[in-house]
């Protein structure tokens, strides 16, 4: 896919549209590495960084009932869609969501006791995001986040052409390797399931897809766009014993 391509992008935000989540987790994920993270300080500052239309933006506003939680994401039309979903949750005093970049979070908001973000740090890199985020850990703070892992020696030519715009992505060792290098140690980690991907991803995605199709018929650019999403799935389905999706927790070494 061309990312300068307006028409392409415009088709692939379309097949996004709607999605709880823009990427691997579920709320029992969000759960599962909370309490890894541990205890935080009452009035805690969390930051949600590439938070997509917002999920776990709120997840977290509501599982921490004494923080203050900022989501920010580049794309304008998923934080508007992150603060309707804050004012539907009555969270309008304690969490809000802004358009930004997520390697320059707000450095006014912080210092931050925890950074969160899932399935998003891949824009930008692993070793770039946490490099971009641990100067602005408060002391004993905590960086909690989703990356794309290798799961197996094995690279299939399908798997490698899906994740053909990733070349960087590595293994669990690996991703620990970089995280020393940004200056953190992990303090826990575990592997995504399935259900994390399909739930409120790939299943509600394929859905889109299928009225997109019919919307788009004859269009070769939109259809070519569409196709990409659809053999993403298809792969996933295939080799999710080949790859997917680790959550890391760490803090300053």
């Amino acid at each position: 896919m061309d990312w300068n391509d307006e028409r392409q992008v415009d088709v692939f935000f379309k097949a996004h549209a709607g999605l709880r989540r823009q990427g691997p987790g579920n709320a029992e994920t969000t759960q599962r590495a909370l309490e890894r993270v541990g205890a935080l300080p009452k009035g805690a500052r969390v930051i949600d960084l590439g938070c997509g239309p917002g999920a776990s933006t709120v997840d977290l506003a509501q599982r921490l009932p004494d923080a203050r939680v900022l989501g920010i994401d580049l794309h304008a039309p998923f934080v508007e869609e992150l603060t309707e979903s804050i004012r539907q949750h009555g969270l309008e005093a304690r969490a809000h969501g802004t358009v930004g970049d997520m390697a320059a979070p707000p450095a006014d908001a912080g210092p931050f006791d925890l950074m969160w973000s899932e399935g998003a740090a891949y824009a930008i890199g692993f070793e770039r995001a946490l490099s971009c985020w641990r100067p602005l850990l408060a002391p004993g703070g905590r960086i909690a986040c989703s990356e794309a892992v290798w799961l197996s020696d094995e690279r299939p030519p399908e798997v490698v052409a899906n994740w053909e715009e990733y070349p960087e992505m590595t293994d669990r060792l690996g991703c620990l390797e970089r995280a020393a290098r940004a200056g953190l140690r992990l303090v826990s980690d575990f592997t995504l399931p399935e259900s994390a991907w399909l739930e409120h991803y790939y299943d509600p995605m394929e859905r889109t897809l299928e009225g997109l199709r019919t919307r788009y018929a004859g269009d070769d650019v939109a259809l070519s766009v569409l196709e990409e999403c659809q053999f993403e799935i298809d792969v996933y389905r295939r080799y999710s014993d080949v790859y997917g999706y680790q959550f890391f927790v760490f803090e300053t070494a």
